[in-house]
């Protein structure tokens, strides 16, 4: 499976809505049992900025990896 790039913005996309989603939690301060932890604005953050870092590293490998035919003309 090649990678795309909208694969990439929707990784960055998730990132967004979790970032969004945690600062909501963050400021009303709720807190919601998830399989036996505790979700809450600071663990939203944490993985909000994961996937944001996930997206950046596969543009970044998407970019430099990408092969162009070089044009001469």
């Amino acid at each position: 499976m090649q990678l795309k790039y909208k694969h990439i913005i929707s990784i960055a996309a998730l990132g967004f809505l979790g970032n969004v989603i945690a600062g909501f939690l963050k400021i009303l301060h709720w807190e919601f049992p998830f399989f036996g932890m505790v979700l809450n604005g600071n663990v939203m953050r944490l993985l909000s900025v994961i996937l944001f870092v996930i997206a950046a590293l596969l543009l970044i490998i998407k970019v430099f990896s990408k092969k162009e035919k070089p044009r001469f003309e």
